[in-house]
């Protein structure tokens, strides 16, 4: 099998560590066991499963013989083995099976797993000298970093990459809303419990609604997801020509139904637990979530199934993954839906847009930001953030990252990754660094710490501190604000409602970014400090933003900025961004066809420019 790059790159990358535990994330469909099976081996190695239909699986893409170990099946000497967790970790079948440091590389397939008391146990006793995880989901279902097992995530290739690539098929979203409401249920380690959730979704009024969302939304070839052995029967009794496939269905009978699907001699698979993680079904054009999770991973590998691409007999390929998302009338619980796919929280999106969902998940993200992106969505995403809770009070954004920010500053800090580490940017008069810490407390404490070290953060810290925010932010907003406020907006809205203080001071904060976005795309950067620069009154000059100015007798000298100031035009020829731009670089100069202009420092502590020799003498 020829490998693909990323896999190649992968395999190299792995084959060079010298030991340690480390993570691989690679999103379904990308060929996660195509690429462990290839890792160069330096002794014997033991892959690891978490479930027995998967055990036998990586077998083929070996080129060497491949023992077992899952019930009654035993390895015997093989330079691979590929074993069940549950069967190894039971009674003393370890122990009485291998030996310490018998494996150079342990492999953990479907690693989000591994903190699991069974991983634990082999790992403790085995001892390899490598151990690397592989798995496809972006996070634990229940929220507990990996670190307890892996040191770092040394290669990663999410959905969003598969899709823009061409390795996946991008995703066509249909919300559905059905009838039942995860109010009531009970949850055990990190989503709902089995009984409660096959008893709330296995009703007849909702199993039609399920259907119904079938007829009109599936497309060709699709599998279902159903609650429980009872209700994907229940459902299949409602979708004429569909099969159920559950935990009791014999292996060949199993393979033989998967063969007729693909050969499209039946239009419908309904599951329980069965198709969820690495089960390979070549053509699948709709899978239908008839079941509600809070899990991200299980939601990850319930859609994944069908992410891989498929070219039809008549050489069309396969457009895109239709996914029919059943989302309940009432959802108390932080449930996933198709946006926990790409990272995103939708209970951040703005709450008139459940409908915007549906559509190309590649293209979901700009719809949500353009619906939200109004002086109204910028305040109602501010109140989100509860700033009677820690030390800084955070402005959320749509990604489900958080920042403060003032006139020359700002912190930003990135969602918690697979192993509970968080990045962190801070950003101070145009340099930026960005820092990872272990996890999000740890975070907060840099944050805590960078903002209150000193000018201009502690200046501000009415901007960004819980306790002096809590003092002024419920205050109505000044008249001053709201006129300043109204300048700004120029043809945009007012929100709607009482604007507080700290709402106006959003309000106020976002426009002049936009505002100074604005100009940096009209007009360019300052070459000496970054910042936008505008037209003078006057129209003849292109002044940094940065600069005030101050009267001292009939003339008026600067106070403050760079100083910089450069006229519209040179030569005829009118300034551009680019040539700001050649001006801070490398270059050091604004080139004309009559020559070139550097930059000079003038005495009243401007900086303008000036033509080299050869451009005065031209």
């Amino acid at each position: 099998m020829e490998l693909r790059d990323y896999q190649s790159e992968c395999i190299d990358l792995i084959d060079s560590l010298h030991g340690g535990n480390h993570l691989v994330q690679m999103a379904t469909g990308l060929g996660k066991t195509v690429t462990f099976a290839n890792i160069p081996r330096k002794g014997r190695v033991l892959l690891l499963s978490h479930r027995d239909e998967l055990v036998h699986q990586p077998i083929k893409y070996y080129d060497c013989p491949v023992g077992v170990e899952k019930a009654g099946e035993r390895s015997d000497g093989e330079e691979v083995v590929s074993a069940s967790v549950q069967t190894l970790s039971r009674g003393d079948r370890l122990e009485r099976t291998f030996k310490p440091g018998e494996f150079d590389m342990i492999i953990t397939d479907e690693a989000h797993h591994a903190l699991a008391p069974s991983y634990g146990k082999i790992y403790a006793y085995l001892k390899p000298r490598l151990h690397v995880g592989f798995t496809a989901t972006p996070k634990r279902g229940d929220d507990r970093g990996l670190d307890g097992v892996f040191e770092d995530i040394i290669f990663e290739r999410d959905l969003r990459w598969g899709i823009e690539n061409g390795y996946l098929t991008d995703i066509d979203c249909r919300r559905v809303e059905v009838g039942w409401s995860t109010a009531s249920l009970r949850t055990r380690h990190g989503d709902f419990t089995q009984a409660d959730l096959a008893r709330m979704v296995d009703q007849p009024s909702t199993n039609e609604q399920i259907a119904a969302a079938y007829r009109e939304f599936a497309i060709g070839q699709t599998i279902i997801f159903a609650s429980s052995v009872a209700h994907a029967h229940a459902l299949a009794d409602l979708i004429p020509g569909s099969r159920v496939v559950d935990g009791k269905t014999p292996s060949e009978e199993r393979r033989a139904v998967v063969e007729d699907f693909t050969a499209r001699k039946f239009p419908c698979i309904v599951n329980c637990g069965v198709f969820t993680e690495g089960t390979d079904i070549p053509l699948i054009e709709t899978v239908l979530l008839a079941r509600p999770t809070k899990s991200p991973a299980l939601y990850a590998q319930m859609v994944g199934r069908g992410l891989r691409r498929y070219t039809f007999p008549d050489g069309r390929e396969k457009p895109f993954l239709r996914l029919i998302d059943c989302k309940g009338v009432t959802d108390a619980h932080s449930l996933c839906t198709a946006p926990t796919l790409f990272g995103l929280n939708e209970s951040d999106f703005p709450k008139s847009s459940h409908r915007l969902v549906d559509g190309l998940i590649t293209e979901l993200e700009e719809r949500v930001l353009e619906a939200d992106d109004t002086p109204a969505g910028w305040v109602l995403r501010a109140r989100r953030v509860d700033v009677l809770e820690g030390e800084i009070a955070w402005v959320p954004l749509t990604d489900g990252s958080r920042r403060v920010k003032g006139r020359e500053w700002s912190v930003a800090m990135a969602p918690a990754d697979l192993l509970g580490h968080v990045k962190v940017r801070f950003a101070h008069r145009g340099d930026s660094s960005v820092v990872s810490y272990g996890d999000e407390a740890a975070a907060e404490r840099a944050a805590l710490e960078w903002l209150s070290a000193g000018r201009p953060m502690m200046d501000e810290a009415w901007l960004w501190s819980t306790k002096a925010v809590r003092e002024w932010a419920a205050l109505p907003a000044t008249g001053r604000q709201l006129a300043y406020i109204g300048r700004l907006l120029g043809d945009r809205d007012m929100p709607e409602g009482e604007l507080s203080r700290r709402d106006a001071q959003i309000l106020i904060d976002t426009l002049r970014e936009r505002e100074a976005a604005e100009l940096a795309e009209r007009n360019g950067r300052c070459p000496l400090c970054g910042m936008p620069m505008r037209v003078s009154s006057s129209g003849k000059s292109l002044v940094c933003t940065s600069n005030r100015w101050s009267r001292s007798g009939w003339k008026m000298r600067l106070s403050a900025g760079c100083g910089f100031v450069v006229p519209v035009s040179l030569d005829g020829v009118d300034v551009t961004g680019a040539d700001l731009a050649d001006l801070a670089g490398d270059a050091g100069r604004i080139e004309r066809p009559s020559g070139t202009w550097e930059l000079e420092s003038r005495a009243d502590g401007t900086v303008g420019v000036r033509p080299t020799r050869e451009g005065a003498e031209s």
